[in-house]
């Protein structure tokens, strides 16, 4: 077994086979708690999802998913729901995101439950953890771990969580093999390597499911650059925004071949018609990923993402895989 030490870089470029590991898992020896959970999910109760970080934005296509089905379905940070809106949770189905399942929100909103007759599904890549240990049904992602920042974790978490949403086309492991095959193609493609640049605000920007692939995008960049990024939706940065946009504002937008596609490519022609620099990920688009259906994008766009963090971390001379604050 190899004894190289882990780096984000290979977090990076190791996902296709961490992705391969999880559907292993979820299509194999898990496939019938996967099944089980998402029943539940679609039982007819009220749903809550909840995680902290990156755990909180993996969580952003879940909902809109079963938004769409008509499911009662809102996404809430762990830490305000344990301590301002707990008693949305009562007689609830709580989908609980911890990649440890150990966060200190994560334990406090299992013991503050005991008494709300909710389910509790705890999505968690750690075995051992309390949110696997307490929850009605743990669904283990099982991908390897990462060095700091959750990357391969993510991307694995994200998978089983969009086969949970019960949508058509995210159910069987055949289906994830497109999504499998571009990733694969994007760890190592050619890439632009001063994208974003350090002179200027950076906005990061996607619509539907790609709102959470914005969020963890912008999280990417303060953890692993040390670099300040903001994220919006794009209906929000039109209506505001847009205003302070001149020669040095960059943004990364998010442009899956959806339902979105119009006003995103229309969002950006004005960014940049204003003297703004704009990458768009989508497929044909700046930084382009096979065509692949809307469903599976936000497993396979934020690749691109995390390649333009790292690459900004290397410019910047950041301490890659080391953290100040926590």
């Amino acid at each position: 077994m190899s004894r190289t030490p882990r780096t984000v870089e290979r977090d990076v470029q190791d996902q296709p086979q961490a992705l391969s590991i999880v559907l292993d898992r979820m299509f194999g020896e898990g496939r019938m708690a996967l099944d089980g959970a998402r029943a539940t999910v679609l039982s007819g109760r009220p749903v809550i999802v909840t995680g902290m970080g990156a755990s909180f934005h993996v969580a952003v296509p879940l909902v809109y998913h079963l938004s769409a089905m008509g499911v009662n379905a809102n996404l809430i940070e762990t830490g305000e729901l344990v301590r301002h809106r707990l008693l949305l949770c009562r007689n609830a189905v709580v989908v609980v995101i911890s990649q440890s399942g150990q966060t200190n929100e994560t334990v406090e909103l299992l013991d503050a439950m005991t008494e709300l007759n909710a389910i509790t599904i705890g999505v968690t890549n750690e075995e051992p953890g309390a949110l696997a240990r307490r929850a009605h049904l743990p669904l283990i992602v099982g991908s390897p771990r990462d060095t700091v920042f959750a990357v391969q974790t993510y991307m694995g978490a994200m998978a089983v969580l969009l086969s949970l949403s019960g949508r058509p086309g995210l159910l069987e492991r055949g289906d994830f093999e497109p999504a499998s095959q571009a990733v694969q193609a994007l760890v190592s493609a050619p890439m632009e390597g001063d994208f974003p640049k350090d002179d200027g605000p950076l906005y990061v920007l996607g619509r539907g499911p790609s709102v959470g692939s914005a969020r963890a995008a912008a999280l990417w960049f303060h953890e692993i650059a040390h670099m300040s990024a903001t994220p919006m939706t794009g209906g929000i940065f039109r209506h505001g925004p847009i205003e302070a946009v001149g020669r040095a504002f960059q943004v990364i937008g998010f442009a899956p071949k959806d339902i979105d596609l119009t006003a995103n490519l229309a969002l950006a022609e004005d960014i940049r018609g204003a003297g703004g620099a704009v990458r768009l990920i989508g497929p044909d688009r700046d930084w382009a990923y096979p065509e692949i259906s809307p469903l599976l994008a936000p497993l396979v766009e934020i690749v691109p993402a995390q390649r333009a963090a790292l690459a900004a971390a290397l410019a910047r001379g950041a301490p890659l895989g080391e953290t100040r604050f926590r």
